[in-house]
């Protein structure tokens, strides 16, 4: 019965379409915007210890001092711009780096197997899928 049921499952889009090239930026988006978004309140403290060490000392110290003089939410401050932006990093690298990486092995065409392995080498280092 199992078997049955992986013959007949199908892909969800096809490669290069334009639901591929959707679903590649959505990752992006959600990759690159929520992990760089869910580290602000580190980087909040960070910068105030950077400003001012005597004040907020360490990492721990920072949180305690930072919490009891404005609470839970002024960990949060800056996380709009920091998803927003992210996310829209995160659609170029992962979205974009697909159609360009498709669009340039199409006008390329059919060469040798090194000049085209170099190319999509080239790419992968001008244009890492990663957040």
């Amino acid at each position: 019965m199992l078997t049955v049921a992986a013959d007949q499952q199908e892909y969800s889009c096809s490669f290069g379409s334009g639901k591929y090239f959707a679903l590649c930026g959505f990752g992006g988006i959600l990759s690159c915007g929520t992990t760089h978004t869910a580290v602000v309140p580190l980087d909040l403290v960070k910068c105030r210890i950077q400003v001012d060490p005597a004040k907020y000392g360490g990492i721990i110290k920072g949180f305690r001092v930072s919490l009891a003089e404005a609470g839970v939410r002024e960990l949060g401050k800056g996380w709009a711009p920091t998803f927003f932006g992210y996310s829209m990093q995160g659609l170029g690298k992962f979205g974009l780096y697909e159609v360009f990486k498709i669009y340039y092995s199409m006008a390329l065409g059919e060469v040798n197997v090194l000049p085209h392995a170099l190319f999509n080498a080239f790419l992968l280092v001008c244009f890492p899928p990663h957040g």
